[in-house]
């Protein structure tokens, strides 16, 4: 029998040292990942990048999305939608209403049976001999752009009766700007069909987000030491949408400023033809439309404002801009619209109706927003 080769004996020891420090590498991560998830447990992420560059939920997914204030259990229906299951063919006698929008309407923040769709499904079907059917489409860092496309090329499958598209005014109209998915050339509307290089890079990061609490932790701690931007530029983050001037806090200021300064106009063309096209795409099959328009808590709480204000400087601001506008804008175009900031301010106590740190909408929030979508639908004709 031949002895092997000096140099492959040789190359033995070498290749289980190799093999050694990588089950020890693995093991090492297993553990750190079981301690993160016991101790400093992390939000999912929920994402994944679709060929045609829409970031979509993943399909069948069910997490845990915790943060300071709150744990909710989500879950992700087969379409990728955060909702419950919904056939794609309209049941006979069902009136069915889409809802486009943003993480205000993906509302991760309380459990899906206390949401605004839900519980205006629940009100407008109480004492009522028809079906209303609510199906949610929304998902976190959309903008007007991103929903169009989405209702074009998903939305509409579902044959929906009404679209109610949620607007954000101080973080949409700069996701629309610093998202390039459109641009306004005169009065029309071009799209840019996103870059998909790179895209199974972005998806291996996004399943890592989506199942390793450790990557969340640490892609949070390098973010924090190291600063968002450096981390962008060497390719390990993504710059967020909203970045437009220097924050979003800066362009959130410039849309309480009267009048508006020239990048935020162009911001609101945008937006607004945005919105047009969406009427437009869905009059060619007698959809109605329905605009809902979100207020920041700065505006519905008196002691946020203070704070808000007093932070800005000098500049006089004027609080109810945004929604003046888009009511005028509404009027003018003859758009349906519900302005949720004059109720919400009317009852509001102490921040009663978004999260402290996060932010966005509790409980109470949903249902309150739940109740003037009832009372504004119930003044429209039940006519498709």
């Amino acid at each position: 029998m031949t002895a092997p080769p000096a140099d492959r004996r040789a190359g033995r020891p070498a290749r289980r040292k190799w093999a050694l420090a990588a089950v020890s590498v693995v093991v090492m991560l297993g553990l750190l990942e079981m301690l993160v998830r016991l101790f400093w447990p992390q939000p999912y992420g929920l994402s994944w990048l679709a060929p045609d560059g829409l970031l979509l939920h993943r399909p069948g997914l069910e997490r845990h999305y915790r943060r300071a204030e709150f744990c909710v259990p989500v879950r992700i229906n087969a379409d990728g939608f955060r909702d419950r299951e919904h056939a794609l063919a309209k049941p006979p006698g069902v009136r069915r209403i889409l809802v486009l929008g943003d993480s205000f309407s993906e509302a991760l923040q309380v459990p899906a049976e206390q949401a605004y769709w839900h519980l205006l499904e629940q009100r407008l079907n109480q004492g009522h001999t028809g079906r209303v059917e609510c199906i949610n489409t929304a998902a976190s860092g959309y903008g007007t752009d991103d929903e169009l496309v989405l209702l074009q090329r998903r939305g509409l499958a579902y044959q929906p009766d009404l679209v109610l598209l949620q607007l954000t005014p101080h973080n949409d109209l700069s996701d629309n700007q610093s998202g390039g998915r459109f641009t306004l050339e005169g009065a029309r509307l071009v799209e840019h069909p996103p870059r998909l290089r790179g895209r199974g890079y972005v998806n291996f990061k996004l399943w890592l987000a989506a199942h390793s609490q450790l990557y969340q932790l640490a892609k949070v701690g390098l973010k924090e030491l190291l600063g968002t931007r450096l981390l962008v530029r060497l390719g390990v983050a993504h710059a967020p949408r909203r970045w437009q001037s220097d924050e979003l806090d800066a362009h959130v200021v410039k849309l309480h400023v009267v009048p508006e300064p020239a990048d935020v106009q162009a911001a609101y063309a945008l937006t607004e033809r945005l919105v047009l096209e969406i009427r437009e795409v869905l009059a060619a099959r007698r959809i109605r439309l329905l605009v809902l328009v979100v207020p920041a808590r700065e505006q519905v709480d008196d002691a946020r404002w203070a704070q808000f204000a007093a932070a800005a400087g000098p500049a006089a601001l004027a609080r109810e801009r945004p929604q003046e506008r888009w009511r005028a804008w509404s009027r003018q175009q003859g758009v349906a619209l519900v302005d949720l900031l004059p109720v919400f301010r009317a009852r509001n106590q102490r921040n009663a109706f978004y999260f402290d740190v996060d932010g966005h909408w509790n409980a109470r929030g949903h249902a309150l927003a739940a109740e003037c979508l009832c009372r504004a639908l119930a003044l429209e004709p039940a006519g498709g």
